[in-house]
């Protein structure tokens, strides 16, 4: 027991910011201890409930196809203890966490339990690989409930790891990734943290006595591997055990080796990372080998609390700068030390490896008495290690299936644990029963038997005094107030109390003197010196014996006191008068309404006072600002030394303006206009346009603004903005001046709100008749008018007799019918809009014509047939010489001609002219050459319409 102690007092931690020195606590009393037998257990997962409570469990010596799980209320009693059978018997280890919905997840060997608090079984599953026997390292689930696991499978000649994410309900692999490090290579937890999972453990190198810490990460949503970082302690093996997530990157938990040979020297070692897993720093425990458990769980801030244990309970605490804040060594001794760690948002948990004894304290470690103990510190650095064995992750086939469990009630009971480090029979307490002190620790002791280590609790009735344990079994005590006292002093031994009284009386006496130091005194003050309470006797000066003497003149002044230990102290103090007080914060000012002032008072006073409080920044700061509304008087009062004060004033007079008043914004129409007035009792006037009266006249739109300034320099100001200024009403009469006889003209004024006519009608159109000047005036939605005039001068005759007579034409011919006039528009009987009309047949036709004021008239022509001549004419002779007469030799059919063909021949019987066409003649040339003079035979067959077909024959003369 006690070599176990002095191992525990010579730890040492090594911290990466150098040499500290760490208080520990030795304590016994605990929130509570619970011996819990359950028969033949193993501890193999503990955590804690929402709201205190624990489950914990693991496999049965006696059969390990049997798991024991059992839950405990906050305080500690059992709420049952289950026994879940039928799984494979195989199995090392189990391991458990709570799920998404706060049931418990079980793995042991390749099977899956999913319980709920109360214990009843919701599913079991088994998983089946092609790598034969297989057993779950580790569990933990994510946010939405999935499950994962990390496999492990004696392989032969390595040692294979698979991971694999399973539903959450257990009904499906969602995917797997394996790697396989070389023979010798050990991963034995899982971290999930988002979106990714880790797993830390060690490789093994080439030489087999080789290890690299290694933590690997891979992508939660698909298995991908991530990133592989691997680590040395101070260049030895290194293996990590478990992986926590903590504020700003990691932590990890593992161990080194640094032995030379044969043998080992293994150190528990904790390894900061930041979130790309790179080493930050790492904390040694010394001493703390691998085989004795070892715990951390990360605090809010970026420490850990953790427990460690042997032959004795170990609470630690590091903060975020990895320095050890504190540690309680608990006085338990049992089996093979405390298995488990778990913690809640209050208090720290352990539970003991082999019967099941539960071990609560709250945050800081400790609930009873402590004695402190020195925790030297040091330094170890950190090596990355070569990534030269990469590993692969890749699926693997892992299948599930349903598992028949049963689960039964075990007995099970509960004592309260009592155990001693030795034998202590007697206890007394070791002080003075009359104590005179002026502010002097006094120390109590507890006399023990010899080798008795249980430390003292201390208990002290009466007034309130400071208290501070000097080691184990000494109480040192600094009394404040005089009185008398009842010290209880107490050890637990053997489950049963050892305890001893001592009653005391104290007398606290003041001890040294101090009336302070020299000072100065300001006519018409008074100073008070105090010597203090506490004293038997004082001695003043002047013979006085108060303990306070008041001083009115400047002087030398002492006094003289006896404490109630019976010792004198004597001071003396000078008191000089106070030399003259320079102080002025300037002359009176002038304002103009919201102006502001600020004063500034002379600096080097103790405090500052104004007044009034009325519209000032600050009462007590020796710059101000102040902005009245009236005239008003300030003063100040400051404090140069204690009682001794200066004054001043300063009066502010408070000019207003008349405020100036535009009235509201406006906007009118084009050429109406705004007068801004400003208002009179101003000295002068400042427009933004340039202005300097008192009124101005507004046109066009835009803001308008004003300063006016009295004659005291105050201003006012407005603005009036003129929004707009809208265009005035277009309106558009028909301007005709003309007006068709017998017809009438509709005036339209266009789309307006209203209208008024000459005659006073309202209406948008006016119906005109006659000749006469017509007014109209609009107006629109904003209210602008707008006007237009037009005059009808003249009624306008309609257009008559503008056809010719009636006329004739041959039956074979046609006529063109032109007006006599010219008009603006034409509409002839047929339809068509041309100036003429061209007829081929006798009838009776009609002109409707519109002449240039508009006006339409319509007139009429009959077009009689008559007798023509009919036949062929022939002329005997041409002369083409290009005088414009008879150039061109034609021959002439009149009536209609149904068929024609003329030709000509020379004296040879050549052709030299044919047409087909009665309006084609011969211009006297073949192929673009002139002809001789002579005579030539003409041919001519044709059929007039009705007629037969006739051929004639003759000559002609070209005459040259």
């Amino acid at each position: 027991m006690l070599t176990a102690l002095k191992t525990f007092l010579t730890l040492v931690v090594f911290l990466i910011l150098g040499q500290t020195a760490i208080h520990a606590q030795v304590c016994t009393t605990e929130l509570y201890t619970k011996d819990i037998d359950v028969q033949n257990p193993k501890t193999d997962f503990f955590f804690v409930l929402p709201g205190g409570g624990t489950i914990f469990g693991g496999r049965a010596f006696d059969n390990w196809a049997q798991i024991s799980v059992v839950k405990t209320m906050p305080g500690g009693n059992i709420v049952f203890n289950k026994r879940v059978e039928g799984l494979d018997g195989s199995a090392q280890i189990s391991r458990a966490c709570l799920t998404k919905e706060k049931n418990i997840l079980i793995a042991v060997g390749p099977n899956l339990i999913l319980l709920d608090t109360n214990g009843v079984i919701l599913k079991a599953a088994t998983t089946a690989m092609s790598w034969g026997f297989h057993s779950v390292w580790d569990i933990k689930t994510d946010v939405q409930g999935n499950v994962f696991a990390l496999f492990t499978s004696d392989g032969g000649d390595t040692d294979r790891y698979l991971i694999a994410k399973i539903a959450p309900d257990l009904s499906k692999i969602l995917w797997t990734a394996t790697f396989a490090p070389i023979l010798g290579s050990l991963f034995q937890s899982l971290l999930v943290d988002d979106d990714k999972v880790f797993t830390v453990g060690s490789y093994s190198g080439w030489s087999g006595d080789r290890q690299d810490g290694t933590a690997l990460c891979f992508s939660g949503a698909d298995g991908t591997l991530i990133r592989q970082v691997s680590l040395t302690l101070d260049g030895f093996r290194t293996h990590f055990q478990t992986i926590h997530k903590a504020k700003g990157g990691y932590l990890l938990k593992g161990f080194y080796d640094r032995r030379d040979g044969p043998g080992s020297d293994e150190n528990s070692a904790i390894v900061r990372l930041d979130d790309q897993l790179r080493p930050i720093k790492a904390v040694r425990l010394k001493n703390v080998s691998f085989t004795d458990p070892l715990f951390i769980e990360p605090d809010d801030d970026g420490g850990y609390y953790g427990s460690y244990s042997s032959a004795y309970v170990t609470f630690f605490h590091f903060d975020k700068r990895d320095s050890l804040t504190w540690a309680t060594l608990h006085s338990y001794y049992g089996g093979f030390g405390l298995g488990l760690f778990a913690m809640s948002p209050t208090n720290l948990y352990a539970l003991e490896q082999t019967s099941w004894t539960i071990f609560k304290t709250d945050l800081n470690g400790f609930t009873g008495s402590c004695t402190e103990i020195d925790w030297p510190g040091g330094s170890v650095p950190i090596t990355p290690a070569t990534v030269n064995k990469t590993m692969t992750a890749r699926s693997t086939l892992l299948t599930l299936k349903g598992l028949n469990v049963a689960i039964t009630n075990r007995p099970f009971l509960v004592k309260a644990e009592c155990k001693t480090l030795s034998t202590c029979s007697s206890f007394k307490i070791i002080g003075q029963k009359g104590i005179c002190t002026n502010d002097t620790p006094v120390l109590f002791k507890g006399r023990r038997d010899p080798g008795c280590r249980l430390p003292v609790q201390w208990q002290i009735l009466g007034e309130p005094a400071e208290r501070s344990l000097v080691n184990d079994s000494t109480l040192s005590v600094r009394f404040t107030t005089s009185g008398r006292y009842q010290l209880i002093g107490s050890l637990t031994a053997s489950c049963q109390t050892l305890a001893d009284t001592l009653t005391f009386n104290v007398t606290v006496s003041q001890a040294a003197l101090n009336l302070g130091a020299d000072t100065t005194l300001c006519a018409g003050t008074s100073i008070l010196l105090n010597a203090k309470k506490g004293y038997v006797s004082y001695t003043w000066q002047d013979g006085s014996a108060d303990t306070a003497f008041q001083v009115t003149q400047p002087g030398l002044y002492y006094v003289t006191v006896q404490n109630a230990c019976g010792k004198d102290y004597t001071d003396t103090i000078r008191v000089n008068p106070h030399p003259p007080i320079l102080f002025d914060i300037g002359a009176d000012r002038t304002k103009c309404d919201a102006d502001t002032i600020q004063f500034t008072a002379p600096a080097g006073f103790l405090n500052y006072s104004w007044s009034p409080g009325y519209n000032i920044s600050s009462q007590n700061e020796p710059s101000v600002v102040v902005n009245p509304t009236m005239d008003t008087t300030y003063f100040v009062r400051a404090e140069k030394t204690p009682g001794c004060f200066a004054y001043d004033t300063v009066r502010v007079k408070v000019y207003h303006a008349i405020p100036i008043q535009l009235g509201a914004d406006q906007q009118f129409c084009n050429g109406d206009s705004a007068v801004l007035d400003a208002g009179a009792g101003f000295s002068s006037y400042a427009w933004n346009t340039g202005e300097r009266t008192q009124k101005i006249t507004a046109r066009t739109k835009g803001n308008y603004s004003v300063v006016g300034t009295t004659a005291n320099g105050c201003k006012s100001t407005d603005t009036l903005i003129v929004k707009d200024v809208w265009p005035l009403p277009s309106v558009h009469l028909d301007k005709n001046a003309g007006l068709c006889a017998g017809e009438t003209r509709v005036l339209n004024a266009g789309n307006f709100v209203s209208y008024f006519w000459q005659d006073g009608s309202k209406g948008g159109t006016y119906t005109v008749k006659d000749t006469g000047t017509y007014v109209v005036r609009v107006t629109d939605s904003h209210g602008c008018i707008g006007t237009d005039v037009t005059v009808i001068k003249a009624i306008v005759p309609l257009p008559t007799r503008f056809l010719p007579p009636d006329t004739a034409i041959c039956p074979y011919g046609t006529l063109t019918i032109k007006p006599i006039n010219s008009f603006s528009s034409y509409l002839w009987s047929d339809g068509s809009r041309a100036p003429n009309m061209t007829v081929e047949k006798p009838g009776f036709f009609w002109l409707q014509a519109e002449n240039q004021d508009g006006c339409i008239g319509r007139d009429t022509i009959l077009v009689n047939s008559k007798e023509c001549m009919a036949g062929l004419y022939v002329p005997s002779a041409f002369t083409p010489n290009r005088d414009g007469k008879n150039d061109v030799f034609r021959a002439q059919v009149f009536g209609l001609a149904r068929k024609f063909e003329l030709t000509v021949y020379n004296r040879w019987g050549q052709v030299v002219f044919y047409t087909v066409d009665q309006a084609r003649g011969w211009d006297g040339k073949v192929a673009g050459i002139e002809q001789e003079t002579g005579v030539y035979v003409w041919t001519c067959r044709y059929q007039l319409d009705g007629s037969p077909e006739k051929l004639e024959k003759g000559t002609v003369s070209i005459i040259r």
